[in-house]
């Protein structure tokens, strides 16, 4: 098998959808795969967003209603923790949002250069949960999705990624080597 095709089947990509990403475009089997990550996205942040929402109005009506003996010393404490958890809520709603304004466009970015690979295992103290697949490309730094997309590439080698930017992760939409 060639490299070429090689990469069209560890990324999942054809030629026609090379064309297109070469041009700036979306195919539209492309397109589907951004809805996609778009609806899965959306649904996984809103969930994320009501939880912690929930429990800083929880934290804040705890800290608002609390009575009894040594409640004035600690409701300063607490109201502050309160309003602490609104600002990181708000923090957490604008990085979601700004990080995904690529993914909602649906913008194909390049990215070029030689390409350094590294695996990194994923562990906490006692257990391995797993091996990430990294690369750098032309000092930006991502994850890849599968080993079969790290096992395409060549460490030292160019190549030039069409992708749409989306957080650690991005869509890698196709791939060619550089002469």
């Amino acid at each position: 098998m060639d490299e070429s095709a090689r990469l069209r089947q560890g990324f999942g990509f054809t030629e026609d959808d090379l064309s297109l990403n070469r041009r700036g475009e979306l195919s539209p089997r492309q397109l589907k795969q951004v809805a996609a990550r778009r609806r899965l996205q959306g649904k996984a942040g809103r969930v994320a967003l009501v939880v912690f929402a929930m429990m800083a109005t929880g934290f804040t009506i705890f800290a608002v209603m609390l009575d009894g003996s040594g409640s004035e010393q600690a409701r300063p404490f607490l109201l502050g923790f309160a309003g602490f958890m609104w600002g990181v809520l708000g923090v957490v709603a604008l990085l979601q949002h700004a990080g995904t304004k690529d993914l909602k466009a649906g913008r194909v970015s390049v990215l070029e250069g030689p390409v350094r690979l590294r695996k990194k295992t994923v562990r906490t103290p006692e257990t391995k949960l797993g091996t990430a697949f990294m690369v750098s490309v032309a000092r930006t730094r991502f994850q890849l999705e599968t080993p079969e997309q790290f096992d395409a590439l060549h460490d030292s080698a160019a190549y030039r990624f069409h992708l749409v930017r989306y957080g650690r992760v991005p869509l890698i939409l196709s791939v060619e080597r550089l002469s």
